[in-house]
């Protein structure tokens, strides 16, 4: 299934739902508290998720590795491509792997918001070191002990619960900053274990008011209704102590309208 690029106006035609909430048509607005967390991940998606490997835990660990052959619209930048979600997949991951190789990473991987290892999976497999990390979800954490993923309880909230960082760790997230609306409790934490923290890579939604056009604009509005992280490029911008070595916005997303940017910061 080759990639086919389309139009913004293609993709958000009358019936993409999003193009009615993004206009004002339909009242859209979201509250990302505890609640809204616990309902929408802990007990739909990773409950589901568990409840499925309960079921069948060989048929669960035979689930593609690399993606599904089904086709989505994906952006690149401000472009946007049909292509197989098999072939996004490849795309964000060797972009995390050039990062690994263009640091010259060399200690434990450390994921913040590490769902049941979806990340750790494919990572192990490539990748000659140590992979743990620390997630909110409680049925996320239980299939991941399954799975015999390394991944604790962890709220990004807590102050304590960042002690989970070994000496000499990368720490990453995948789409996970961008749950958390105020980003300067993230800092806060990473700040508390600073001597442990080599660098950071975030593959996080940039919420930029600098932005112009109109995806631009639509992007913003897509992560203000969904109350979505707002400030986490400010707050690292503005904060002496951090150091930003490499940044790449809106780099590639498989919802366009929430694409993942690339930041990768250390401690001075």
């Amino acid at each position: 299934m080759p990639m086919q690029e389309i139009t913004l106006e293609e993709w958000l035609d009358e019936d993409n739902p999003w193009t009615a909430r993004l206009m004002g048509e339909d009242p859209f607005q979201q509250t990302r508290d505890a609640e809204q967390i616990d309902q929408e991940y802990d007990h739909d998606f990773y409950g589901k998720r568990l409840a499925r490997f309960q079921a069948d835990p060989e048929r669960f660990e035979r689930t593609p590795l690399y993606g599904e052959p089904s086709e989505i619209v994906a952006s690149v930048g401000d472009r946007l491509f049909r292509m197989p979600h098999s072939g996004f997949v490849g795309i964000k991951r060797n972009a995390f792997l050039a990062l690994l190789d263009r640091f010259e990473v060399s200690g434990e991987l450390c994921e913040l918001g590490a769902g049941n290892g979806q990340n750790h999976v494919w990572l192990q497999a490539s990748q000659n070191r140590p992979v743990y990390g620390g997630e909110y979800s409680k049925n996320a954490v239980e299939l991941a002990g399954h799975l015999g993923f390394d991944i604790a309880h962890f709220n990004f909230y807590e102050p304590n619960d960042y002690s989970l960082i070994r000496p000499n760790s990368t720490v990453f997230t995948f789409h996970a900053v961008e749950q958390i609306p105020d980003a300067h409790c993230i800092i806060a934490g990473l700040k508390s274990r600073r001597e442990q923290v080599d660098r950071v890579i975030h593959l996080e939604p940039l919420y930029r008011p600098d932005r112009e056009g109109l995806f631009g604009r639509l992007r913003n509005r897509y992560a203000e209704i969904n109350d979505y992280n707002l400030n986490l490029l400010s707050c690292l911008e503005e904060d002496p102590d951090i150091l930003i070595e490499h940044a790449e916005k809106d780099a590639f997303g498989n919802n366009p309208l929430n694409p993942a940017s690339i930041i990768v910061w250390r401690f001075r």
